[in-house]
């Protein structure tokens, strides 16, 4: 799945178990940016990651033992492009 800034949030419901292997924030543009995936229903914050340093690409991985999600949505996404690979 690939979410860009801008794109309003972007949800994925599902009555089946996600497994989440990697996330890949591409290039985030500006110190401080920031992403924030969360539960839509709960608004239980699941992931977020800030850019420390600009232009450098971050990658998140799980494949040895995925993060289990039911239901996702991004409301932040402040540069860059976010790909969520799951298995």
């Amino acid at each position: 799945m690939q979410v860009a800034p801008g794109s309003g949030g972007v949800g994925v419901g599902s009555q089946l178990t996600i497994r989440i292997a990697k996330i890949y924030w591409e290039n985030p543009g500006t110190i401080g940016d920031t992403f924030v995936i969360e539960d839509p229903i709960s608004s239980l914050i699941l992931w977020t990651g800030r850019c420390e340093v600009a232009n450098q690409s971050q990658l998140f991985d799980w494949t040895a033992r995925p993060l289990i999600w039911q239901d996702f949505c991004v409301p932040t996404l402040a540069s860059g492009t976010l790909y969520i690979s799951v298995i």
